[in-house]
């Protein structure tokens, strides 16, 4: 009885080195990650809670200037100085909800 209660402590002590091992050999990865933008959102959200950090906000709104639509097909070819005002996405009038669809996704969930 004594003896396992020693292996298992033993084990539990391993077990957290391992852990903490691998999360110092990923922690320079994960920094330059978490501020490239063809990172999805959700994994950027997610690093940040890895490196104890906290989660920076939306993006800094540019100055409006006429843009394509995101959603329309390119053929359309429909200017828009609407934007959706989480992740400043071009969106047009048809396809806005004041968020794009891909933000009002992540809200839901």
């Amino acid at each position: 009885m004594f003896n396992n209660r020693i292996e298992r402590k033993k084990s539990n002590i391993r077990r957290n080195f391992i852990k903490q091992l691998g999360l110092s050999l990923l922690e320079d990865h994960l920094r330059k990650r978490k501020d490239n933008p063809h990172v999805p959102r959700d994994i950027r959200k997610r690093i940040h809670q890895i490196l104890d950090e906290e989660v920076p906000g939306p993006p800094q709104k540019q100055p409006k200037k006429s843009q394509r639509c995101s959603f329309c097909p390119r053929n359309k070819d429909r200017k828009t100085l609407n934007g959706c005002f989480k992740c400043n996405v071009a969106i047009c009038k048809e396809h806005a909800n004041s968020m794009c669809p891909n933000c009002t996704d992540l809200d839901n969930e």
